[in-house]
């Protein structure tokens, strides 16, 4: 993991090593142990290093080989089978590094190279025989990168704070701040909330070619299935997922420091952590090590099962109850490392998790994200499958998950009726939002992916699993999960995002994640033999976030005339207070970026 920026200058002009060392600088606390530049004329590399796999000063950043010049961010988690085949072919290494596995694989098998990556990366890749660069960013977008044009330069960096400084543009971008407020869109495809500068999207190359001075679009490389299988048995699928997870958290244990995990007391979590403390000990390794918080609200605290789960498999397990005054103090550098508006108070929950592993001194952690995506963990994702099921048996399941999730009948109507209907849930927020903003301004949000999450409801619940995993909740959590650990120089690795398990958990039939009322029903099927009971048929779902207390700091701090003076048009005399508290808590995230990085609204 680290952080890597650069500049291809469009005229001619040499890049300076004095202002990639600006950009490096900005991102020093994603590699701080050690940095590199490579610059070639009109082509300049800058690069961060977190060391983790070949600790050693041959694998420093950037490498050079075959012709070929990488700044990387990330791992390649089977890069020694990659190098066996490489070596078969006659290629020869020098250090031990997945870098130079990365140089030689695009060396030996071109641009189609990034289909045999089974990892986490966004990289470029400069080809001087060519004259080209080639950024690529993984297939679901784990790793960042961003870019903008600026008199006649192009700059990429895996950070915004590495792009500001030098272009020095601070205005908002309205569509993409509209469609945060009106639809809870926390992350864009392609753009990002500072106009004029974009984000590559998860799964796709973006080719800039110095001779004709030209950036193509971005070309989408990656895409998920959208078949599904009919049937399957229950006891082969168990199997199946059970080979599968062993094998991506093994891979992702490779490496050359000590490896962690988060453990929240959910099932997502504490599958991993099972799967994680048996290679451990079959490595005679130190006892696992986990991380997790909890919070002063009895009803939100997980702590009790994360300590179950932590003696159940003889884990060494770190805990930290952050109080009041901790949020209040750790929310502006959240703001300032997630260098974007945040979705809600669980993100500075999971700041200080990623703390405690620092203090402790780990670099490398194993996460659950991307369990609840795969497997319909989410309450929405029942109103989903309600959607197409016929009312009998869509009401047979709302009565068979009602204690299950923990819903009441109420909420469960909700979700049937207005949360699996993406469209009408738009308008009906936007008429709640038409109290407290102007409609022209309200107007700016764009309907494009509501629309397209609308129809991918309709089709199927695997269609709408896709949806959200390129364009709706996960791409966010990403983000979050991943400058939250960076903050502290931390490498998160995911392994419910192998992608052979996202292929193969994606084509499960319904009845695999549903059954019987139960959510993630293959997982908890699966893990049981593994963990307690009480945690792998658990009821309901909490999650990092303590509902009251959020509700006191937006009370604190939530400032509409601030957002004001910064040109965002708000009625006279708006009745803000009669926002629920996820509307609100979007204006006050909205207030803290702007006012943090001195955002202009237009």
């Amino acid at each position: 993991m680290c952080g890597i920026a650069g500049i291809i200058d469009f005229a001619g002009r040499p890049v300076l090593q004095e202002e990639l060392q600006r950009m490096t600088d900005a991102i020093a606390h994603r590699g701080p142990d050690g940095e590199g530049f490579f610059v070639d004329g009109a082509v300049g590399f800058g690069h961060r290093r977190l060391s983790i796999i070949d600790l050693s000063n041959a694998a420093a950043q950037p490498m050079t080989r075959f012709g070929l010049t990488i700044t990387y961010n990330g791992e390649i988690y089977n890069y020694i089978e990659l190098r066996q085949a490489l070596e078969k072919q006659g290629i020869a290494f020098t250090t031990q590094s997945d870098t130079e596995v990365i140089l030689a694989a695009y060396h030996y098998w071109g641009k189609d190279c990034v289909q045999r990556f089974n990892g986490m990366w966004a990289f470029a890749i400069y080809d001087a025989s060519n004259r080209e660069v080639v950024l690529s960013r993984d297939r679901f977008g784990e790793k960042p990168l961003y870019y903008t044009q600026h008199r006649g330069r192009f700059l990429f960096a895996s950070s915004l704070r590495a792009l500001l400084p030098i272009t020095g543009a601070r205005l908002a971008n309205t569509t993409v701040v509209m469609n945060y407020l009106l639809h809870e869109k926390a992350e864009p495809l392609q753009q990002s909330f500072f106009k004029g500068y974009h984000k590559l999207d998860a799964g796709h190359f973006l080719i800039i070619n110095i001779r004709s001075a030209a950036a193509a679009m971005p070309v989408r490389y990656y895409q998920l299935p959208q078949s599904q299988h009919s049937a399957c048995s229950l006891s082969n699928a168990s199997e199946e997922l059970s080979f599968l997870m062993q094998d991506a958290i093994a891979i992702r244990m490779r490496s050359d420091v000590a490896v962690g995990g988060t453990l929240s007391g959910g099932i997502d979590s504490s599958y991993v952590a099972a799967e994680a403390s048996a290679v451990a000990r079959a490595k005679q390794l130190p006892a696992f090590a986990s991380f997790t918080a909890g919070t002063m609200e009895s009803a939100t605290n997980e702590l009790p099962y994360a300590k179950q789960m932590a003696d159940h498999c003889k884990l060494r397990l770190f805990t930290t109850v952050p109080t009041e005054e901790d949020y209040m103090t750790a929310l502006l550098p959240v703001v300032l490392a997630q260098e974007e508006p945040i979705q809600s108070l669980s993100v500075v929950m999971q700041y200080a998790v990623m703390q405690l592993a620092h203090q402790s001194g780990l670099k490398v952690l194993l996460d659950g994200q991307g369990a609840d995506e795969l497997f319909l963990g989410y309450p929405v994702h029942l109103g989903v499958a309600m959607r197409q099921l016929s009312w009998p048996k869509a009401i047979g399941l709302a009565m068979q998950s009602k204690t299950k999730y923990g819903l009441s009948a109420s909420l469960l109507a909700q979700l049937a009726l207005y949360h699996a209907h993406p469209l009408r849930k738009a308008k009906r927020q936007q008429g709640r939002w038409s109290a407290v903003m102007p409609n022209q301004v309200l107007q700016q949000a764009t309907i494009e992916q509501i629309a397209a999450m609308d129809v991918a409801v309709q089709q199927s619940v695997q269609s709408y699993q896709v949806y959200d995993m390129v364009a709706g909740n996960l791409p966010a959590l990403l983000r979050h999960e991943d400058r939250n650990a960076m903050a502290f120089s931390i490498e998160t690795r995911l392994p419910y995002l192998d992608y052979r398990l996202v292929e193969w958990a994606l084509q499960l039939p319904l009845q695999a994640k549903i059954n019987e009322g139960w959510s993630k029903y293959i997982l908890r099927f699966t893990m049981q033999e593994k963990v307690p009971a009480a945690i792998a048929w658990r009821k309901g779902k909490i999650g990092f976030e303590p509902p009251a207390l959020q509700e006191r700091i937006i009370r604190k701090l939530l400032a509409p005339e601030s957002l004001q003076q910064r040109g965002l048009r708000l009625l006279p005399n708006a009745p803000i207070h009669q926002l629920s508290t996820p509307m609100r808590w979007r204006l006050l995230s909205l207030q803290l970026w702007a006012e943090t990085f001195d955002v202009t609204f237009e």
